[in-house]
């Protein structure tokens, strides 16, 4: 294997890899494919870092751990699109579904589907791969409520900033409360 092969198989990885990739665990990776020693890659890893430079990604170490992440010169440019792309992208009914997250929940699927009156299903998950929504299990049961990345997206420290939030946040209450009254 030719070290550009090699090159895009690291990039690759470090690419796709949703946390910081250890430096160990690729070695150790390669070496089970192809006869490489360590300095090698860390070789390759520093032409890749180089070279990405030139398309606003940073390769980011912190000496056993590397991540891509955004030249912060073009932060504000990756920002705005991003928020134009959620703010385009997003159905009625997610903006609907998200809406009750952020202002009542954290909220089961099922009291999310009471609200809505149809299935949720769908749309929590797209809401939850986009990083709007998080969940936590608890006693075998999800809970839905707003991420970090949500709360950034609207420049505010936590929901309770949200326009008329005591007055929703009592109104989606409430109904859940009747709700649960008529079906006891």
């Amino acid at each position: 294997m030719n070290k550009e092969e090699i090159k895009k198989i690291l990039g690759g990885i470090i690419f796709l890899s949703p946390k910081p990739v250890n430096i160990d665990n690729l070695f150790t990776f390669l070496k089970k494919n192809i006869d490489i020693k360590k300095e090698e890659i860390l070789e390759i890893l520093e032409e890749i870092k180089n070279e990405s430079k030139n398309l606003g990604i940073n390769l980011i170490s912190d000496g056993k751990n590397l991540q891509f992440v955004t030249d912060q010169s073009i932060s504000n440019f990756i920002e705005d699109f991003f928020k134009m792309e959620i703010e385009k992208e997003l159905s009625p009914a997610a903006i609907e579904t998200l809406a009750l997250i952020s202002y009542a929940g954290p909220l089961t699927r099922s009291e999310i589907e009471i609200l809505r009156g149809v299935n949720s299903s769908y749309i929590l998950r797209e809401l939850f791969m986009r990083g709007l929504i998080e969940r936590e299990q608890r006693g075998g049961i999800f809970y839905y409520y707003p991420s970090i990345e949500f709360l950034k997206f609207f420049g505010i420290e936590k929901v309770s900033e949200l326009p008329n939030f005591q007055e929703i946040n009592e109104k989606i209450k409430n109904v859940l409360l009747k709700f649960k009254g008529i079906n006891d």
